[in-house]
């Protein structure tokens, strides 16, 4: 053993490093798990919402549908041009859906690899630290 690694032994350093680690590690794996958590409720929220969406129009639908039946109009274009609106407005929406959830799960992702990139340095400034003192006790003094 070198006189480091005695010393690191000798004073409990080498635990008092490792468990700030391990601590960090495990916080980072629960984040990640409150971030996948997240992402379902969103994903749950979304696809919600998609149903509602497709709900609504189908009750627009019906309306005109039903209105133009009514008053004679079921077979002209205007009635055909209305069914033909609530349908694109319905894709827009779907769409405008799919693209927010997409980019709350971007977000979770970066979210979750800045906290790794923190935990990261945060070790290696650690480290750093104790190699700064063991150098100051064992030869760097002067």
């Amino acid at each position: 053993m070198s006189d480091v690694e005695d010393a690191l032994s000798f004073t409990g350093a080498g635990q008092l490093l490792n468990e700030p680690r391990r601590q960090r590690k495990e916080a980072a794996q629960e984040q990640k798990k409150a971030n996948n958590l997240q992402r379902r409720i969103q994903d749950i929220k979304t696809q919600r919402e998609k149903r509602k969406a497709i709900r609504e129009a189908r009750a627009v639908r019906s309306s005109i549908q039903t209105g133009a039946q009514a008053s004679g109009t079921a077979s002209t274009s205007s009635a055909s041009t209305g069914v033909g609106s609530v349908g694109t407005q319905l894709a827009t929406n779907l769409s405008f859906l799919d693209e927010v959830g997409g980019l709350t799960n971007q977000i979770s992702i970066f979210e979750q690899k800045a906290a790794d990139k923190t935990r990261r340095a945060g070790e290696i400034e650690a480290v750093r630290g104790l190699g700064i003192q063991a150098a100051s006790i064992f030869g760097g003094g002067g």
